[in-house]
């Protein structure tokens, strides 16, 4: 348990014992995790690094156990291939893996029954850890032995994928891979990490979401504001992801439901943990990597008030280049810090993108990334779509129009258009997904016959070869509601019908802010001071592709400024979900410090494909969005910007 604790939980000296750990001590028991701190991306690397030599020393101990009549080379799985869904099978659809195990390994499983292709099923270590006799209860959620993902509050028995498919499907689940893939779960996931990747200039914006009061609006003609201002981040979507693989809202039984991966002080006892965390550690690599100047200070960690403290920082002290990355040696007497570690070739390792020593300057190593980003996430950005379109590639519109179907098919059927609306559907006219028992527990659905009128193209949709990204800009208070609230985006409303647990496949359902904060009962010391200090984090949600969708769907004329002001003022809504699964309809003001506002941000299509788009270093901002219609103040319980809070 020694690499997963030093994430949260037991919050104590790691190693137990280490003279020079316990000197350093700044705060009571504050453990060692940076969360919204400028190291958070940087604290993190070391400790996949710790990970990484406790898994080869495994994994060399393995190998040498097979002759060499057995063979020591097996595939590798390509997590980054396109059309993978957020959650891997591999991971995700059983407690079993179909392995090679060597013969001399044979004697401890000594029941494994070994199939003709030398196959045996040992338990599948992605799926889930079990804890040992000794571990407290503070490690279990709902009592069980073993991480978990989507528990339902009261049950209290380890369940197998065909008990938890059986049981989620009763109330329809959308993580299921039974249902054809043209109904992702969380698709703007892929918009915002784009977004982020080719947009934020600064590792302070990028890196971590804690809100910076001090940072100040830049105008430009009309009101705008600093691109970015630490909205969005890749902790951020880091947050989310959290979220969406452990589980959190309320099922069609009315059973809240959650997981390791949802709470933070537990989180990395759940395999998936270290390859979710392996991912964003490649996204911070891609985003230096696309930086055009690499050498700028700014374009790492700079010097940041550090409000709460840590174990090796003080309660108001300073986090920077140089502070102690604790528990992590670097050496016998010396701890890493975030100037040692910019390289992941310093771990002797990179990303399938990073490979920088390919290339002869740091331009064309530039440019490589970010044509290999345009090929990995063709529908990442509305940009990279226009250019494909006007370069004779028909499958940016084919992929819009197919989206666009969708949305008319469900707005069309009878209501109430809910995520199980949308799923029957998906079943209805897919030719693709097999029979199975979660296909047959979805209710028919007369499928709506619709059509997306042929005059609408990608063409049509910049002037000048330019464009507004339309992008939701939130803040609140990170420990409020027990830190474990949600706040869902939607372009339309929500039934009252639909479960909080499936918001994210409603087919209104555009993404999802996640603070992953710890409620007052917390042994984190840090989090404790988080908590009296009010700390406020931002995140930021994309619309702009779904607004394009929209128009293919005839339901927005253009994507011109009036017409989506016009459009937003109508069908944006928020909707919050507290850590128990409720939603507070109506009560949206009960998130402490919550502000919800729209920008644009102004983009330059560039001549040809793999060439750059240029992002305006301004966002442009609309309070009228999301004021009342009478101007009495903000929409949504008050939550909605308006014009005397528009730099919030």
């Amino acid at each position: 348990m020694y690499d997963k604790g030093i994430h949260g939980l037991p919050y104590q000296a790691w190693p137990v014992g280490d003279e020079r750990i316990d000197k350093i001590k700044r705060q009571g028991d504050s453990g060692f995790c940076t969360h919204s701190s400028i190291l958070f991306l940087t604290w993190h690397r070391p400790y996949l690094a710790v990970f990484e030599a406790i898994l080869k020393d495994a994994i060399d101990f393995v190998a040498n156990q097979f002759t060499a009549e057995e063979g020591r080379d097996n595939a590798f799985i390509d997590w980054a291939r396109p059309g993978l869904p957020v959650f891997p099978e591999e991971a995700t659809d059983s407690d079993k893996a179909r392995v090679v195990i060597p013969e001399s390994l044979r004697k401890e499983y000594p029941n494994l029954q070994k199939r003709s292709d030398g196959t045996v099923d040992i338990p599948n270590p992605l799926f889930s850890y079990k804890f040992q006799p000794n571990a407290g209860s503070q490690f279990q959620v709902q009592g069980l032995k073993t991480t978990t993902r989507y528990q339902p509050s009261g049950v209290s028995t380890e369940r197998t994928p065909a008990d938890q498919k059986a049981d989620l499907l009763k109330e329809i689940t959308p993580y299921t891979r039974d249902v054809n893939r043209e109904l992702p779960v969380e698709a703007n996931l892929r918009e915002r990490v784009v977004y982020l990747l080719k947009s934020y200039e600064l590792f302070a914006q990028v890196s971590h979401n804690q809100w910076d009061p001090e940072a100040k609006p830049s105008l430009d003609g009309r009101p705008s504001q600093s691109v970015g201002l630490g909205f969005g981040s890749l902790e951020d979507i880091h947050n989310t992801l959290h979220v969406l693989i452990g589980g959190q809202g309320r099922d069609q039984l009315g059973r809240s439901r959650t997981g390791h991966m949802s709470k933070v002080p537990i989180s990395a006892f759940d395999p998936i943990f270290w390859l979710h965390h392996t991912n964003i550690d490649r996204l911070v690599s891609i985003w230096e990597g696309l930086r055009s100047n690499p050498k700028d200070p700014k374009g790492w960690v700079t010097t940041k008030k550090s409000v709460r403290g840590s174990w090796v920082t003080e309660a108001n002290g300073t986090e920077g280049l140089s502070t102690n990355l604790a528990p992590f040696y670097k050496d016998a007497s010396n701890f890493w810090t975030s100037d040692d570690v910019r390289e992941t070739t310093t771990f002797g390792y990179a990303y399938p993108e990073t490979k920088s020593w390919n290339f002869n300057s740091p331009a064309d190593y530039r440019k490589a990334i970010y044509q290999q980003l345009e090929k990995l996430y063709p529908t990442g950005s509305l940009a990279t779509m226009i250019v494909a379109n006007n370069a004779g590639d028909t499958k940016p519109e084919e992929t819009l129009r197919t989206r666009a179907k969708r949305l008319a098919r469900v707005t069309a059927a009878e209501p109430p258009s809910t995520a199980i609306t949308a799923l029957s559907i998906a079943k209805a006219v897919s030719s693709t997904a097999a029979e199975s028992p979660i296909l047959e527990a979805l209710p028919p659905v007369e499928v709506p016959n619709v059509q997306v009128p042929d005059e609408k193209s990608l063409s049509n949709l910049t002037k000048d070869k330019t464009y507004l990204e339309w992008l939701v800009n939130i803040k609140a208070v990170k420990h409020t509601l027990n830190g474990e609230y949600l706040v869902h985006v939607f372009l339309g409303r929500v039934p009252p019908e639909e479960a909080t647990c499936l918001y994210a496949v409603s087919p209104y359902h555009v993404g999802t802010f996640s603070p992953l904060g710890q409620d007052g009962d917390t042994a984190c010391s840090k989090c404790k001071q988080d908590q009296a200090a009010g700390m406020e984090i931002t995140g930021q949600i994309p619309l702009t592709i779904a607004l394009a969708e929209r128009y293919f769907a005839n339901e927005l004329e253009s994507l011109s400024e009036d017409h989506v002001i016009a459009y937003l003022q109508k069908n944006l809504h928020w909707e919050v979900v507290d850590s128990s699964g409720e939603r507070l309809q109506g009560q949206r003001s009960a998130v402490d410090g919550l502000l919800v506002g729209v920008v644009s941000n102004k983009v330059t299509l560039p001549d040809r494909i793999g060439d750059f788009a240029r992002y305006s270093e301004n966002v442009t901002v609309y309070p009228e969005i999301t004021t009342k219609e009478d101007g009495s103040g903000g929409r949504a319980e008050g939550t909605g910007v308006i014009e005397d809070n528009k730099y919030f």
